[in-house]
């Protein structure tokens, strides 16, 4: 991760920020697939999961979720947590979730202009997964998104 505690100069996205307590929660707790730490240009700190791995959150790419420094898990706010402050206590999400993976340090997070685009699944790593556990990832399976995309013969007329 970063390395030294720098600036940002843009916001997280809008289609990013978790928009309910059930996506923050799914974010603080996932340690699957690609997770991010980042901070924006107002100093927020966030932590960021692909979306393919939280059950019961749509959409695609990143699912982010603001952190803040609690002075135990379900305790009080001890900071927001910003810029190059650091939390020696407990790292959770703006609503008390513990995220035990957060580094308590402001230079291990990156950057969000680091952050870039979440990693899509091929069709040939989701083939191999179990049918549980693909259909957990929801989206569209990549048989039916291939029968969706149109295809033209040689004389230019389309068909499905």
């Amino acid at each position: 991760m970063g390395g030294v505690a720098g600036v940002s100069f843009t916001d997280l996205g809008e289609e990013s920020i978790c928009e309910d307590h059930h996506c923050r929660d799914m974010v603080a707790g996932n340690e699957n697939g690609e997770i991010r730490f980042v901070y924006d240009g107002h100093g927020v700190k966030w932590k960021c999961a692909d979306r393919q791995f939280l059950p019961g959150v749509k959409g695609e790419g990143w699912a982010c979720a603001e952190l803040q420094c609690m002075t135990k898990p379900h305790g009080v706010l001890l900071s927001s947590f910003h810029y190059g402050q650091g939390c020696r206590a407990t790292v959770a999400t703006v609503d008390a979730q513990v995220v035990a993976d957060a580094p308590d340090e402001a230079v291990d997070y990156d950057p969000v202009e680091h952050l870039g685009k979440a990693p899509s699944l091929s069709c040939s790593v989701r083939a191999s997964l179990s049918q549980p556990a693909a259909a957990l990832l929801g989206g569209t399976p990549c048989a039916l998104a291939a029968l969706g995309r149109r295809r033209t013969r040689t004389g230019g007329r389309a068909f499905l």
